[in-house]
């Protein structure tokens, strides 16, 4: 439920701050990095051991940085959506890698 409600205001705040700073991803934005993030975490539960929101973590930055399609992809979406999308992608694909690891450890 965070995960949407971030992704819904997220959006609408970004649009609203893109139009008033005049630039199309303003770096002190970052809702759209704990949307990301919190997809990601979907894959935690609080039984799990102590390892995996850090793997969340850096399995959510891994793809947030290389930007490997999918996630290059959404970024090409125009405005808010793209910059929200593009961590949203990278969240999903670091919710599978963590569920991955955590089926195999």
């Amino acid at each position: 439920m965070l995960s949407l409600l971030l992704l819904v205001g997220g959006t609408y705040t970004i649009h609203r701050a893109i139009r008033f700073d005049q630039q199309e991803d303003p770096q002190w934005i970052v809702i759209d990095e704990w949307c990301g993030l919190s997809v990601t975490l979907l894959a935690y539960n609080p039984q799990d051991p102590a390892w995996v929101p850090y793997a969340a973590f850096i399995a959510f930055r891994l793809f947030d940085i290389t930007k490997i399609p999918p996630v290059s992809q959404a970024e090409r979406l125009p405005g808010a959506f793209g910059i929200m999308l593009d961590d949203v992608v990278a969240g999903i694909l670091g919710c599978g890698l963590v569920l991955l690891a955590k089926y195999l450890v």
